[in-house]
């Protein structure tokens, strides 16, 4: 079985922006797939793997947030290419989309800790790029679960800047600390096992755990370069993964060697004095009062005041405590 889509998917996704699709895996291909990305996070600590991210460094537990190409042989495994030879991403996205080829341009995998988190409401355009028409996608973001998990917060369209009733501006207001919407404005993405997601990336979207988070995460356009970052690939960049039915950025191949990587910034340890910021804010968030502070008078605030609020308990240890909201 494979990435099954139907006349309703394509309805669905063009009417809110994003849908949730079944892998098409059986419970023992799913847990292989699991225990594949698993082993491919821990293959990447163990080798001290140089393309990795962290969001909230920490002395107190290992907190990487993101593994980058993760399709590179020295941390992929064959239970990872299993899966991709399985569900036929391509051909999905192909179907979804109505593309004639499908270039991967990022990619991830997502391994944070169980600590709480809350992400920026952001959009994945740059610039003016974006305008609103979910009805001529030319890129689409993917999220893959293993495991069942929270999934993400995403804008409802008729609440966009071009909507039917417009509240949420283009551009999002920039703060110190994340911020909320009300609860009416969103749509729940669930991160249910076995399952995809694709959305549109323009749309304002927020991450969010309180588990233990691991999911591929994967933005593809339908020609050969980023639409996204309007970054300036040739075909020539492409190549493809044999287990892959689409066309991979020659930063994110299997082949490429880790040095001639150029386009994926390396990681950087943290001082030991930000990791100790950090772990007592999650105990005791102080820091996250003092930005609040900071935040509260600035025009960006005022002028959205009625719209987001400051997640006061962002990243802490009280964010679930926090309570939801309509307009």
């Amino acid at each position: 079985m494979s990435i099954e889509i139907t006349s309703e998917h394509i309805t669905a996704l063009k009417s809110k922006g994003w849908i949730s699709v079944p892998l098409g895996l059986t419970p023992r291909e799913l847990l292989r797939a699991s225990d594949g990305a698993r082993m491919l996070e821990e293959k990447a600590t163990e080798l001290n793997y140089p393309y990795r991210r962290t969001y909230f460094p920490s002395l107190i537990i290992k907190n990487t947030a993101a593994v980058e190409a993760p399709f590179n042989k020295v941390v992929n495994n064959d239970r990872v290419r299993e899966l991709f030879l399985r569900i036929k991403l391509g051909k999905a996205i192909k179907s979804l989309l109505g593309w004639n080829e499908v270039f991967l341009v990022l990619s991830r995998l997502f391994t944070m800790s169980s600590r709480n988190y809350l992400g920026h409401w952001h959009r994945d355009h740059e610039g003016e790029c974006w305008n609103g028409d979910l009805n001529a996608l030319s890129s689409v973001q993917v999220a893959i679960y293993l495991f069942d998990q929270p999934g993400f917060r995403i804008l409802k369209p008729e609440f966009d800047f071009n909507g039917s009733k417009p509240i949420v501006p283009y551009r999002l207001p920039k703060c110190r600390l994340p911020q909320m919407l009300p609860s009416n404005l969103y749509d729940e993405v669930p991160g249910n096992a076995g399952t995809v997601v694709f959305f549109a990336p323009g749309l304002a979207h927020q991450g969010h755990s309180v588990t233990k988070r691991l999911d591929f995460h994967m933005r593809f356009s339908s020609r050969p370069n980023d639409m996204v970052a309007r970054t300036p690939y040739t075909r020539e960049d492409f190549s493809q993964n044999i287990y892959q039915d689409f066309w991979v950025h020659r930063d994110l191949s299997e082949s490429v060697v880790l040095d001639e990587i150029s386009t994926i910034p390396r990681i950087v340890e943290a001082s030991t004095v930000k990791k100790i910021i950090n772990d007592i804010n999650y105990y005791l968030p102080v820091l996250n009062f003092y930005k609040s502070v900071k935040s509260s008078g600035s025009v960006v605030a005022q002028e959205h005041a009625g719209v987001f609020r400051v997640s006061l308990f962002a990243n802490t240890l009280y964010q679930s405590y926090e309570y939801s909201y309509s307009i």
